[in-house]
């Protein structure tokens, strides 16, 4: 199939609804965690496993992605899968992720931070005189253009990570994110549509998930959203090899 949303949306449905019993105690999972997360104390490490249940899904799936050349494929895959494999065949490249992303994050806050912090200055005395230093506009600009950037290779890096093998190439892979010859790689244009249509299509059924989860409906289109997602980061991997 085409690396495109629509692909990646209908190949979430066609999982979700090949294998209903698993899906939903998935969901069952997830809302469970979910109200854990609420609970003081136990709730830090409740949403801690929302993470790491997301991760593994995804790198399932995201495997899948790559495996399914067609709808009938993808419905036999998901005919064999067990909760046990979708939870536990990734577990390792879970941890992976996890530990690198939390790293990269951090290095990534301190970056833009400390960038930020050098156009405070700068700010404040424009609210006095309205004139602004062309240093800081260029902060300014190499700052955004950093977010914009991380936001932009996100799903390549991920995609990467998700289709390694164990924990150490996983958490090898995140770190794909602070290196600028990787980014070439996500200069083309099917990339861009990918991920341009995604980031436009994600806030908006993320939210609509949230408000909708007070009421069984949000869980599921949370789960189906986090297969999208999944299948989103394996199409980014095909086109940023």
């Amino acid at each position: 199939m085409r690396e495109s949303n629509d692909s990646a949306l209908y190949l979430a449905w066609v999982f979700f609804k090949s294998n209903l019993a698993v899906s939903f105690s998935i969901i069952g999972i997830l809302f469970l965690l979910m109200m854990f997360s609420f609970v003081p104390i136990i709730g830090f490490i409740s949403s801690i496993l929302i993470s790491f249940v997301g991760i593994t899904i995804g790198a399932f799936f995201a495997k899948a992605v790559i495996k399914a050349k067609t709808p009938e494929e993808m419905v036999e895959i998901a005919k064999s899968t067990t909760v046990k494999s979708l939870l536990m065949d990734n577990m390792s490249v879970a941890i992976g992720v996890y530990l690198a992303s939390l790293i990269v994050f951090i290095i990534a806050f301190i970056v833009i931070g400390l960038l930020g912090s050098l156009v405070a200055n700068d700010i404040a005395y424009f609210q006095y005189t309205g004139h602004v230093s062309a240093t800081a506009i260029i902060l300014m600009i190499i700052d955004l253009a950093l977010i914009l950037i991380l936001f932009y290779i996100y799903p390549a890096v991920i995609g990467h990570a998700y289709m390694s093998d164990d924990f150490t190439d996983a958490f090898k892979k995140v770190f794909l994110m602070l290196n600028p010859s990787f980014w070439k790689k996500t200069f083309n244009v099917r990339y861009m549509i990918l991920v341009f249509i995604w980031m436009l299509v994600f806030p908006t059924a993320f939210l609509l998930a949230f408000i909708s989860m007070f009421v069984l409906i949000g869980f599921i289109l949370l789960f189906i959203l986090l297969l999208y997602s999944s299948a989103i980061y394996g199409y980014a991997y095909l086109l940023s090899k």
